[in-house]
């Protein structure tokens, strides 16, 4: 019986972002023995109208002959890949939204912005045949609204749960020149400041000095066009020892080293860096915005508000003076991804969907 084919477009390589991160599960996972796929990846930004780009993928898409294009994500990238199905005239367009350019508070809101929020985003949506969401947050967006009737419901992120192993933290930790008992923070993301990195240094600034009776670490995990700035912020702090590891391949790793996992984002949607850490067994001290307070609602972690490192302070004091209540949350946050948000969970989900796409 021949498989249903299903184009995955995606912007960005291994590493470099969710999306990308929630298709190479998929991709690895036993969902490929109901349906064939192909990706169809999109290695670097298109900048404008890239017809080129278009051409190239639209090319790879009607040699395949699928059933189903699965557009990854909005923005710029979420249009050509739009774009590109439309021309190799696939007959159903999924597009799921990870996230919107108008989620967006720091930086110039400039023309380009505009553009890709105002124009290229809702093209996008309307051009699709159906549409899910990561979050149920994210069905709540003003640029989902006019294209309701679309919406198919949402497919959470999964992730895959690790085993832990005990040399794997020592040995890390070793790596880093941090000790058995010293305190391990720890912040997964893109560097820039809407990811709230910046909050959570001016956080530590404010920690009182007893809280310094323990040595303490910050692993700061990612790139971004923020790293320079934020570099010299962080060598303004005393007191915390500030390992700056740019991209790494290894974050399930470091957050099974980490004590406390800190995601104080202005604003999310499904954060794979979060669930990461809660599968890692990671306590996790987060925002409360958009899928984090889905996630956490469930257990595993401490809410706080967003852009307010007084808040996020305390909350670091409290599992920093705690190491029972440390653990306990850790456990809990394990058990949370193992009940909800699992690859398995989300292969599932996307099952569902596309089978109800084929049958529409």
């Amino acid at each position: 019986m021949t498989k249903p084919r299903i184009v995955q477009h995606s912007f960005g390589s291994k590493g470099t972002g969710g999306p990308i991160g929630a298709l190479t599960r998929v991709l690895e996972s036993d969902i490929a023995t109901s349906f064939e796929f192909l990706h169809v990846a999109q290695p670097y930004a298109a900048g404008g109208l890239n017809l080129k780009m278009i051409y190239m993928m639209a090319k790879e898409m009607r040699t395949f002959r699928p059933d189903i294009a699965h557009i990854r994500g909005l923005g710029n990238e979420g249009f050509h890949g739009v774009i590109a199905a439309k021309v190799a005239r696939v007959p159903k367009v999924l597009v799921s939204v990870h996230g919107s350019v108008r989620d967006l508070v720091s930086g110039s809101a400039g023309f380009r912005r505009w553009i890709v929020g105002s124009i290229l985003e809702p093209l996008t949506l309307r051009l699709s045949t159906h549409i899910v969401t990561v979050c149920e947050d994210a069905m709540e967006k003003p640029v989902l609204q006019p294209f309701a009737d679309k919406l198919l419901g949402v497919v959470p992120n999964g992730v895959d749960l690790p085993t832990p192993r005990t040399d794997n933290r020592r040995a890390v930790r070793s790596a880093l020149s941090i000790g058995t008992d010293d305190v391990v923070l720890i912040i997964v993301g893109r560097l820039v400041v809407d990811k709230g990195g910046f909050d959570l240094l001016e956080a530590l600034d404010l920690i009182p000095a007893e809280v310094h009776s323990q040595s303490i670490h910050l692993l700061i995990v990612g790139e971004g066009p923020d790293r320079e700035s934020l570099s010299a912020r962080a060598q303004l702090i005393e007191n915390v020892q500030i390992h700056i590891l740019g991209l790494r391949h290894d974050v399930s790793e470091l957050f099974a080293a980490s004590d406390i996992a800190i995601l104080p984002s202005w604003h999310e949607n499904m954060s794979n860096a979060l669930l990461e850490a809660m599968a890692a067994g990671a306590p996790v001290i987060a925002t409360r915005v958009g899928g984090n307070t889905e996630v956490l609602s469930k257990g595993g972690g401490i809410l706080v508000p967003s852009q307010n490192p007084s808040a996020l302070a305390s909350a670091i004091c409290r599992l920093v003076h705690n190491n029972q209540e440390r653990v306990a949350l850790g456990k809990e946050a394990r058990s949370v991804i193992e009940r909800f948000y699992t690859t398995g969970h989300m292969t599932q989900h996307l099952s569902h969907i596309y089978r109800t796409i084929l049958r529409s």
